[in-house]
């Protein structure tokens, strides 16, 4: 079965969107996911996947409390459950402009501008440090690039926003969930302010960070961060397989998928900010599409037909076997604990 190939492969992690059937009969560690629902967006705000929600509506501390009991629930007896991704690829970069650019009843706008006015007292005064000419407090915008006055003030803004959604978040799982990690949001590119209002209350930040490698010059500890990070997502696809999109990132062949993939977890064990990763996914998506959205990607260890690929699994079973060593030296022993005795 998948979780006897798992294991023998090198695999001691199942990753996130693993269905609750499965974990619960999970005999490998996993990680659990859900996402705050039911706050209101900030109007102007624009993502990928949707408007940011607005944590500064009076909403927010009662929803997210209510959807961590939910979310936690199945797990938070179970030993194997190492902890929880709460949300996923959230907007971050469009909370300052978004916020600034909603209706002026839009609480978290009330809450920037409640800042702003502490820093400068007179529509006057915010007019000349950022450079902009604004009739009132209910029409201030301000245009990309920002002057330095403007940057730091927004910049503020945005970790207050980031540190109160974290900082809420946390409360909630140390509430329901207190024997189990908060694994962050999964970022993708995170501002600087988001980025340091996480570590500061996540035991983990987690992003999905589609690269050929972990750059060693990022996230290395010189930048104040105080917690590690864990790859929440990544792969390589290629079309010589009979699919017809090869994902975020492409390569030329399985050959070189399962290259690709050797150096990318090298690359994560060379980084001393970096604990783990998690490959997505475990099977190929559907050629004509998944449900919601259509995509396609060669992505998986496995085809369609649960056939795998015998290339990428050759070098995952190689590089998962050396990773303790590559990360710690030649001569570092370990041996598997098992969970729950």
């Amino acid at each position: 079965n998948s979780f006897a190939r798992l294991k023998s492969w090198g695999f001691n992690t199942l990753g996130i969107n693993t269905s609750v059937i499965i974990q619960r009969q999970s005999p490998i560690p996993f990680t659990a996911s859900f996402s705050i629902e039911g706050v209101p967006p900030i109007a102007a705000s624009q993502g990928y996947w949707g408007k940011m929600m607005d944590v500064y509506d009076p909403s927010f501390k009662e929803k997210t409390e209510a959807c961590v009991a939910v979310g936690v629930a199945p797990y938070a007896s179970n030993p194997f459950c190492i902890g929880y991704f709460v949300d996923n690829e959230l907007p971050w970069e469009g909370v300052a402009l978004g916020t600034l650019r909603s209706p002026v009843d839009q609480p978290a706008r009330k809450s920037l501008i409640a800042l702003l006015k502490t820093r400068h007292p007179t529509v006057e005064d915010i007019n000349k440090a950022w450079g902009v000419k604004c009739d009132s407090w209910d029409t201030l915008d301000v245009a990309e690039p920002f002057n330095d006055a403007a940057r730091v003030d927004l910049e503020d803004f945005l970790y207050l926003f980031a540190d109160r959604y974290f900082t809420t978040v946390r409360d909630a799982l140390n509430r329901f969930a207190p024997n189990q990690l908060y694994l962050g949001c999964r970022f993708t590119e995170p501002p600087e302010p988001v980025l340091l209002a996480c570590s500061e209350s996540a035991d983990v930040i987690s992003g999905n960070f589609y690269y050929e490698r972990i750059p060693i010059d990022r996230w290395n500890g010189v930048d104040k961060l105080i917690k590690p990070f864990l790859v929440g997502e990544f792969h390589f696809g290629a079309l010589d397989h009979g699919m017809f999109h090869a994902g975020l990132m492409a390569v030329t062949s399985q050959q070189e998928r399962a290259d690709k993939y050797v150096e990318y977890w090298k690359s994560v064990a060379d980084h001393p900010g970096f604990i783990g990763a998690h490959w997505f996914q475990y099977l190929d998506q559907p050629v004509t599409g998944r449900t919601f959205d259509g995509e396609n990607y060669n992505s998986g260890f496995v085809d369609v037909t649960d056939t795998p690929y015998p290339e990428i699994v050759e070098a995952a079973k190689k590089i998962n076997a050396d990773i303790f060593r590559l990360r710690f030296g030649p001569n570092v022993s370990w041996k598997p604990v098992r969970i729950g005795q």
